[in-house]
C-alpha cells in the first residue's frame, strides 16, 4: 500500500478538459492504484472525486476582479493535503494537465532529502515563473504546519501562490526543497530522459505523449 494520496483539482468546462482527464487519470494510475482524489467542480464521474459546487475562480479572474481570498488552485491543495493528512499519508499534487514519465515519485522524495517539502525549479526560460507548482511532495507530519502558513501569507492577488511557495522556502530554508528534473511549462519536452514532468500540454503534445 502506497504511503502517500495523489491528489488534484479540476473545473471541467469542455470536451477537450474531459479528454485531458482521461488521459491524466491513466498517467496517474500508473503510479497511485486507487490511492488518489479529485477535488471538482461540475462532475462526479468516480467515487475519487469530490464534488464542490462552487468555482472560486482563477487567479486571473481574481486579480482582474481585484476580489480578495483564495482562488481555486490554492484552496483546493489546501484541501486535498489535508485529505492526505487524515488519512494518514504524505500528499502529492499532481495538477490535472500535469503528466509523469518514469518514476517520478522516486525521485520525488530523493530530490526531498532531510527536508520536509519539495516543489519545482525555478524557470529557466518562459513563462520564467519563480518557481514550478504542478507536482509537489509534502510529507504527512508537516501537512498542518504547510497548510498553516499557507494560509498566514497574503491574499493571492497580493502575493501569487508560486510567490507563497518561495516566502516559505526562504522562511524555513531547511524544511523546503527544489526539483532536481521536470519542465513543467518549459519546453522542449525531454521526451528521451528516463524521468521527467510536464504541463499544460497541446493537443499535439498529448497525441505524442
Amino acid at each position: 500500500m502506497e504511503n502517500y494520496i495523489i491528489g488534484t483539482s479540476y473545473h471541467f468546462n469542455s470536451e477537450w478538459d474531459e479528454r485531458l482527464f482521461e488521459k491524466w487519470q491513466k498517467n496517474t494510475l500508473k503510479y497511485c492504484d486507487k490511492f488518489y482524489c479529485v477535488s471538482t467542480v461540475k462532475r462526479n464521474g468516480s467515487p475519487n472525486e469530490i464534488v464542490v459546487n462552487h468555482n472560486l475562480g482563477h487567479l486571473h479572474y481574481l486579480l482582474e476582479k481585484k476580489q480578495r481570498g483564495l482562488c481555486g488552485w490554492s484552496a483546493h491543495i489546501i484541501t486535498l493535503a489535508m485529505i492526505a493528512y487524515c488519512g494518514g499519508k504524505d500528499f502529492i499534487f499532481k495538477e490535472a494537465d500535469c503528466f509523469w514519465h518514469g518514476d517520478v515519485i522516486g525521485k520525488m522524495y530523493q530530490d526531498l532529502g532531510n527536508a520536509k517539502f519539495v516543489f519545482g525549479r525555478k524557470m529557466k526560460s518562459p513563462p520564467n515563473m519563480s518557481c514550478s507548482q504542478s507536482t509537489f511532495l509534502v510529507l504527512h507530519d508537516f501537512i498542518p504546519e504547510f497548510v498553516s502558513a499557507y494560509l498566514a501569507l497574503p491574499d493571492d492577488i497580493e502575493m501569487l501562490p508560486e510567490d507563497k511557495f518561495v516566502t516559505l522556502e526562504r522562511m524555513q530554508p531547511f524544511n523546503y526543497t527544489r526539483l532536481s528534473f521536470g519542465v513543467d511549462r518549459e519546453r522542449p519536452i525531454p521526451f528521451g530522459d528516463p524521468i521527467w514532468f510536464v504541463q499544460q500540454v497541446t493537443e499535439e503534445e498529448l497525441n505524442k505523449l
